[in-house]
This record gives structure tokens, sequence and C-alpha cells, in this order.
């Protein structure tokens, strides 16, 4: 059937009257001419939502997706929240926001626009990509912010997503990601002021000849310097020194990866100002050296992801098995690395929890004495524990980084270190957001420091603080699929758990929490308030036990963003790495059977 309906009729007309992109309003006339109804109602049906992560979809014309009349909508809200909710200062003459971003297809564009919307607006911008092909990687905006404390900022980019997508990331005026309420409010904005203003279709140049040029500064290079210095002087725990021994035999020690992203520029600063150079003591794959939007190499750029790293591998066994490799994703807010085991006699990549494990001990050896840690909820429990035998303060929070940079910024007690699974890390006394520059530096210094294979420093954590093995995946399935799962799980939960011993297959639930729902149980099976903020979509985490030596920490939940039922197992065992791993996969095994049904429900898992 290839009728338009009303509703469609007009929210086409609509198109037509705001859009001024040739590019996109063109798809959207082809579409009509065609009475591509299905597609049309695909692309304009619905508004791309704006949340806490700000927006992200594929770059096409619509409502729904990411192109230049959504992102000046967008902007033009969040102009209208901050002129609306100003900073409590008495010393400010104008609002300010910080804009940054990287190389993605449209990444410029969607950036102009947005300074635009703000100069419209009456606001001073602090540019930190002025000029053709000039990226920054994601965490200058946020250390922008704090610097010249400014009302928020923008970075235009899709982090790890595939080549066709982007996103409008939003940072609050504390340096964090926004968080509830803040973000109902910009959407609310957002809504009230989609009708595009006077001049933001004209080129950036003539704007800022509107309203004066002193209103959009250059910063990339105030900022970067400043971002070195702080770097250098706040997470230089141990000196860097080349691996060389002799100036007659030089070789590069580490591999490093940007993934076709915008890290190399910023890594190899930063590297140069701790005295090491490329291609004396590290290497570069040439093929994923400099930005490009269609990553060439791999089809999801995100170091995490397996055989992502393959290509540095190679370059590391061609130069004679450089044995340490570390990587960035295309935005470089995330690290991820692998090294080579004399004991497998392979290359091993770490999962995101590995390398949280070496950060946090490390913290523990260099970092002030009294420095806590915080994680996300589906993180490991290892920070925990390590925390309490060390008398260090600890917190836990949701899943993301929204959560960890503003609890960090909130404590009453220093923070060195937090993370999340997902290769995100954070040291507070630079910024408060995920930084895999930042990391890398702090890795190198580690690797260093203990100066032996990765191997034997895992074993001293895991002797001294318990063995922790997880089994991390997803399940794939759209929302009604995923909303079975949880129908089945509650349902379980009403009429077969019974407090603590509760049985589960093999095991014995000791108690779980359902932050949908408001429900916690305590170990000893008492009704309790929840630990975390609840609502939102789903999310129950289970605590069981195996015996008297293996306890397991499951979490399953929506992702949000993706068709994906994320499921994550984590196994502590008193006995050792090997028991810790079959536990966990054992219980993914029975979750299977019990609460995902995959035959019911219809979720499916496919090979990472």
């Amino acid at each position: 059937m290839n009728t338009i309906d009303a509703d469609l009729a007009s929210k086409i007309d609509l198109w037509f009257k705001y859009d001024k992109n040739p590019e996109t309003l063109e798809q959207i006339q082809s579409l009509f001419d065609k009475k591509d109804v299905k597609k049309l109602k695909e692309l304009l049906g619905k508004r791309i939502k704006f949340g806490t992560a700000g927006l992200r979809s594929d770059m096409q014309a619509g409502w729904s997706k990411m192109n230049s009349l959504t992102v000046l909508q967008a902007s033009q809200g969040l102009a209208e929240y901050y002129l609306a909710n100003p900073l409590d200062t008495k010393n400010q003459e104008q609002p300010t926001i910080v804009v940054g971003h990287d190389h993605r297809f449209h990444s410029q564009e969607f950036a102009e626009f947005t300074c635009k919307a703000f100069l419209l607006k009456g606001f001073k911008v602090y540019y930190l990509n002025y000029g053709k092909d000039v990226f920054v990687h994601t965490p200058l905006v946020p250390f922008a912010i704090n610097y010249f404390k400014a009302n928020t900022g923008v970075m235009v980019t899709a982090s790890h997503n595939p080549g066709k997508d982007n996103g409008y990331k939003v940072y609050h005026s504390n340096g964090c990601q926004i968080i509830p309420p803040v973000d109902s409010g910009i959407s609310d904005k957002i809504l009230e002021n989609l009708l595009p203003i006077e001049h933001i279709w004209e080129p950036l140049e003539n704007v800022v000849k509107i309203v004066g040029e002193d209103n959009l500064v250059d910063v990339n290079k105030e900022i970067t310097m400043e971002y070195l210095y702080q770097l250098k002087q706040k997470l230089n725990f141990n000196e860097l020194t080349t691996k060389n021994q002799n100036e007659t035999n030089k070789k590069p020690w580490f591999v490093y990866t940007p993934m076709h992203g915008v890290g190399k520029s910023i890594f190899t600063l930063v590297m140069a100002d701790f005295g090491l150079f490329g291609n004396e003591d590290y290497l570069i794959p040439s093929k994923q050296a400099l930005p490009d939007p269609s990553f060439p190499t791999v089809f999801f750029p995100n170091p995490e992801e397996k055989g992502a790293l393959k290509l540095s591998i190679e370059t590391a066994e061609k130069f004679g098995r450089i044995k340490l490799i570390v990587a960035t994703d295309p935005d470089a807010d995330r690290f991820s690395l692998a090294y080579y085991s004399d004991a497998a006699e392979k290359y091993i990549q770490l999962t995101g929890d590995e390398i949280g494990h070496l950060f946090a001990y490390y913290m523990l050896k260099k970092g002030p004495a009294n420095g806590g840690m915080i994680t996300s909820t589906v993180s490991s429990g290892l920070l925990k524990r390590l925390c309490s035998i060390e008398k260090r303060p600890f917190k836990e929070v949701l899943t993301g980084f929204k959560w960890i940079g503003n609890a960090a910024m909130s404590s009453k007690e220093p923070i060195v270190f937090g993370y999340e699974e997902a290769i995100g890390y954070m040291f507070p006394s630079l910024l408060y957001d995920k930084d895999g520059i930042s990391a890398a530096t702090v890795f190198l210094q580690l690797y260093q420091f203990f100066d032996q294979d990765l191997d034997g420093v895992l074993k001293t954590i895991y002797e001294k603080y318990g063995h922790f093995k997880q089994n991390n995946s997803y399940y794939v399935g759209n929302p009604e699929q995923q909303a079975h799962v949880f129908e089945i799980t509650r349902e379980w939960l009403s009429t077969s758990y019974k407090g603590p011993e509760s049985k589960f297959g093999d095991f014995e639930m000791i108690c779980y929490r359902d932050l949908t729902k408001n429900i916690q149980y305590d170990p000893s099976g008492k009704l309790i308030e929840c630990d975390l903020p609840t609502g939102g979509g789903d999310m129950i985490t289970y605590w069981f036990k195996l015996g008297d030596s293996n306890e397991i920490k499951v979490t399953t939940r929506g992702s949000g963003t993706e068709p994906k039922l994320k499921v994550y197992i984590e196994c502590m065992s008193l006995i050792d790495g090997a028991t810790a791993e079959s536990v966990a996969a054992k219980m993914w095994d029975t979750l299977a059977e019990l609460f995902i049904k995959p035959t019911t429900t219809g979720v499916y898992t496919r090979d990472l």
C-alpha cells in the first residue's frame, strides 16, 4: 500500500519547509516521487530521541536520523536550555559553549551548525576545530569545559560505531556527561525550538560576521597545550624510559593503533612529552594511522572486538615480536591492549575488566594513600574487594560514564580511578570522563613499573584478592523479545525465589535487585531499598554461590541503543582462575535454560 496518510504528509511538508540541505532534500523528494511510503515512514515517522547520550544514529535525511536539520534543531534547543538555566555565577558576561568534532563523515558540518546555533543565540563559542581537517579526541571537550568554565559542551562523534553513523554528545557545565533530569529538560527545549532560526543555513563565516568575530574563538592550540601540561603534571607516576639498551640496537617496544581515528596526533604529542618517539620507541600500523571515516581495515572499529587488533599483532610480529600493543577507539576515549604471553606462546587481548584490575592495582601502588575507586554495576567486583581489603573508599554506580564522572566529582573522598568493563578508564585528577590517551599513557608507566609479563602481574592480583573471571556477551532480539525474557525472569523470581539458598539449577540464588521494579533483597532475604537509582530500562542483577568457594554476580539488561540483551556474568573463586572461568560458563548455560529461553523468546546469540 503506497498511500501517504495525513500524518505522514504533514511530516513530509514540514521537512520540505525546514530543510535547506540539497542532499537531504533530494533524498526525501526522490522517495516522495516514488511513493516509497515504508522508507518515508522510517525516516520521518518518529523523531530521533535525545537522551543522556545526546543523539546517535546513521546519517540520512529525516526526523529520525542524524543530519543538518536534526542537529541544528538539537543545538537550538540545547542553547535555549542553558539560557534558561544559567551558571550560578555573577562573573559570566555571556554564556559559553565548547564545540569539538572527530573525523567522521559530516562531523565538521554538524559541528559548524552547532556553532552557528549558539552564536545566533548569543553564546561565545570555544571551537576546538577551527579550519579544515582539524580533528580532536572526545576528552578534549570536557577538559576544555572545565578550563574555560563553560556552560556546556558538544562533541560530534559516534565513538566506535560503524562509519555510517554519527552522534551529538552533550556535556554539562561540570565537564561530565549529562544525567537526568537535564536530558529531559533539553529534550523539551528541542521540541519547543524546531523552527530553524534566521541565518542558520548561511555559512559559518557569514554568521561570525553578523555576531562579531570575538564570539567564535579558536582554542585548539591553547587547549591542546594545556591538556599536555596537565597530563604530565597529574599522571606522571613514574618516568617513562626507552626500552632500548643501546644506541646501536634500537628497537620499538610497543605498537599503537588509533584504529583509523583521531588519536595519532594527540598520542604522539603526549609521548614526545614523556620522551618517547615513533619508530624509535613505538610503531603505528600505517594502514590504520591516519583518520579515515570509512574504517577500511575493520568492519566495526572497536578495539575490544575480536580481530580488531589483527593488523597491530601482525605489525608486532613483523618487527621481532614486539610484546605490547595498545589501542584507542576512533574518537580516542576508550583504550584496549594485547600482549605476547611467553607462557601461552601467543598474543592475548585483555578484557576491559582485566585492564581495570591492572590499573587499580597500579594506582594502589602509585596513587595517593587514601585514593578511592569507582566502577559501574556491570563491571568486575574485584575493585570492591580490593578497596575493602585495602581500606579504600569505593562506590558502585549505574552503567555509563555519566554516572561514574558525576559520582567522582561529588564524592567526599578523593577518587583516583574509575572504569567500566566497556574499555573506558578515567583518572579524575585530569578530567571526569573516560580518556583513551591518558589511559594509554598511564598503562605504559604501569608496564614499565612492574617490569614483568602481564601474566605474572594478574596472577599476583588474583592470588591476593580472589580469582575473578567474566563471561560477558549478548543476545540479539527486538524490544518485544527482550521484554518476553524479562517477563519470564520476573515470573520465576516471584514464584521461586524464597530467600537465600533458593535453587537455581546447581546454584543457590542469594539475592537479587530489579531496578526497573524497585525491588531489592539483601543476602539475608530481607526486602530493602534499592542501592542504585531505579526506573529506566530493564535491568536485573542476581547474586549466586556454588559451594563455599565460588560467588557469582549476574546482570541482564537491555542495551537501550542497540537490539541487544546484554548479559554480564562474573565468578569470584577462591580456588583458581580455571574454576572461576568454568563456573561462569556454567552460569551462562543455566541462565539460558531458566531465564533467557532462546527457543521460547526468539532471542539468539551470534559469534562476536
